[in-house]
């Protein structure tokens, strides 16, 4: 899960793409990077750090020393490569031409860089994101909108793209599948985000990108396309609510937030997909009535909420996968859990080049007697049985509930993760917990439907 945000306007850029990563980095905290374009050397200019935000705000002074109208900016939490300046977004072309954004996973990756590669063009990265840049200079014409459907035709998996073209400086584009992205509708601006309190002290005009749809930005305006990049109208909402508001998590004072913070050491959002996954299985799927119910998703990365009384509550300020204290001997639970590790440990075990192996290879194997990928996927099962047992410990859930791509192999993993979670539990609290897998199909592709119903049918006041 990252976080995304794009502007063009007539302010200055990095600034408030700078403000909006900040409001987004419970949605990554590894990395974060922004790119812009400079008119006076004509070329976009990349700015990536490894580490929090707060690195890559120090490196640019607050964003006073890029003068620029329009750029994005990313902020990532590590799927297809380590934590570094190289792997973070924004990821940019051969060239430097084309510089790409991306929330999500493009699962067939492996072979769109291996074609690419073939034709001579060179890789500087261990991430998907950048295949997507590659791509898209390699059917780029001159006609950016073009190229961007062509690529949309050959990648598979779930994204959210904010795209820029050094030759389109006064465009910005936008792609969602399966993955959050809005658009902001400001005076003479607009704008692109993962989450609405990115963009909200800017505008409070905002629509909601479906899935296959694109969008292209422009100071004047925001004109969507379908998949078929036919132009269609976008529902135009007005938020009604205010910024403190929404990060009191609909609570009426901070200090009452706080003290809720501080008992379950989760901060209190309600604005991204992990979250409104953990709210949609707890109104309508496997936690319904169960109270309090803790919702993992588990896939390339893992992510985590815990619904108690009808409220929604995020991870850490530093994880939304280190709920409860699940930090264990000096690495992260999504390190050692995540299914993009288990790809990358199979691997090497047996030296085979990074990006052969995959979650659905890896279980397929297993099945059929593969000695190693069993053993990988015990050990990742073993660490998902302690991650989830210390959160029990912490809030004692009546059920915990795991969704994402690992829904995909339920049949495989039921009984190993339950014992995986018996043995770190004490029985009092094992028998008085129930693990299940979840009603809805992903978080990702839940989030469509169920953001919208949230959005529409349901008031602020009575999610929060």
């Amino acid at each position: 899960m990252c976080g995304i945000v794009g502007y063009i306007g007539a302010e200055q850029a990095a600034p408030i793409l700078l403000d909006g990563l900040s409001r987004l980095e419970y949605r990554g905290y590894d990395s974060a990077g922004v790119a812009v374009f400079d008119a006076q050397a004509g070329a976009l200019a990349v700015h990536k750090a490894k580490g929090r935000l707060q690195v890559l705000s120090d490196q640019l002074h607050g964003g006073a020393t890029l003068n620029s109208t329009v750029g994005v900016g990313h902020t990532r939490w590590a799927t297809h490569g380590a934590p570094s300046d190289v792997n973070s977004h924004p990821q940019v072309s051969r060239s430097g031409k084309i510089a790409v954004v991306h929330n999500g996973i493009i699962e067939n990756y492996t072979e769109l860089k291996a074609f690419l590669m073939a034709q001579g063009v060179p890789f500087t990265s261990e991430t998907d994101t950048e295949v997507v840049a590659q791509l898209i200079e390699y059917f780029y014409d001159g006609d950016l909108l073009q190229a961007v459907g062509r690529v949309l035709r050959r990648i598979q998996g779930a994204y959210a793209l904010g795209i820029l073209c050094a030759d389109c400086p006064g465009q910005l584009v936008a792609v969602r599948k399966d993955s959050p992205l809005i658009l902001g509708y400001g005076q003479g601006c607009n704008f692109i985000a993962s989450d609405v309190t990115a963009i909200l002290r800017h505008t409070r005009r905002v629509g909601y990108m479906e899935d296959g749809e694109l969008a292209v930005l422009t100071r004047e305006g925001i004109q969507c396309y379908n998949h078929l990049i036919q132009p269609i109208e976008k529902e135009i909402t007005t938020v009604d609510w205010e910024i403190d508001a929404a990060e009191k998590g609909g609570y009426e004072h901070f200090m009452f937030k706080e003290i809720m913070e501080q008992r379950f050491r989760v901060p209190c959002e309600v604005e991204n997909d992990v979250n409104c996954a953990g709210l949609a299985e707890s109104v309508s799927g496997a936690a319904k009535g169960c109270d309090p119910a803790l919702i993992l998703t588990v896939g390339t990365g893992i992510g985590g909420c815990i619904v108690v009384g009808g409220k929604v509550f995020r991870g850490s300020g530093n994880s939304a996968c280190e709920v409860g204290y699940m930090h264990m001997e000096g690495s992260d639970f999504q390190t050692l859990g995540a299914a993009s590790i288990l790809s990358r440990k199979v691997a090497e075990w047996k030296k085979d080049p990074a990006g052969t192996w995959n979650g659905y290879r890896i279980f397929e194997e297993a099945e059929k007697g593969d000695a190693l990928c069993v053993r990988a996927i015990d050990e990742m099962t073993d660490v998902l049985g302690m991650g989830i047992a210390n959160i029990c410990y912490v809030i004692n859930p009546e059920i915990v509930v795991l969704g994402g791509g690992i829904m995909a192999q339920e049949e495989y993993l039921r009984g190993r993760i339950e014992r995986a979670v018996e043995k770190y539990l004490i029985s009092s609290i094992a028998s008085g917990t129930r693990i299940a897998f979840a009603k809805h199909k992903n978080d990702a592709g839940m989030l469509g439907a169920f953001y919208h119903f949230i959005q529409k049918q349901t008031k602020k006041d009575e999610i929060r």
